[in-house]
């Protein structure tokens, strides 16, 4: 599932939009929530789009907020989150990394097969 919400170029746009749609009709419940490397590139095509960091009334840039929740199903502060991570980066990027390296094994698997079989002599 891709957002490409394509047809909505200006903010009246945007506003029409959600005046139609109820707050309710949002993911998750409405649809399955976007996947997040999705929801990023929507978040960073649509501050583009609208030239974000260029608006000057707080209101059109509530209505931007507004709609980027609606349509990602992200909460009022991480997109407030990732709107600063845009603004600084002029990018998005999802920053969580990797699975931690693991400790070094002490035991071999035979070494555990024969404590266990020793454990159960006792």
């Amino acid at each position: 599932m891709q957002i490409d919400l394509a047809t909505h170029r200006t903010l009246a746009d945007v506003r029409q939009f959600l005046e139609a749609t109820p707050p309710e009709a949002t993911p998750p419940e409405a649809a399955p929530a976007p996947a997040r490397t999705e929801a990023y590139a929507h978040v960073g095509r649509t501050l583009r789009r609208f030239s974000y960091w260029k608006l000057k009334k707080r209101a059109e840039r509530g209505l931007l907020r507004t709609y980027l929740q609606r349509t990602t199903g992200l909460s009022r502060a991480q997109v407030a989150r990732l709107i600063t991570a845009y603004i600084a980066q002029g990018k998005l990027a999802d920053g969580r990394k990797g699975a931690a390296r693991p400790f070094p094994r002490r035991y071999t698997r035979d070494d555990i097969l024969l404590l266990a079989e020793t454990d159960a002599l006792h």
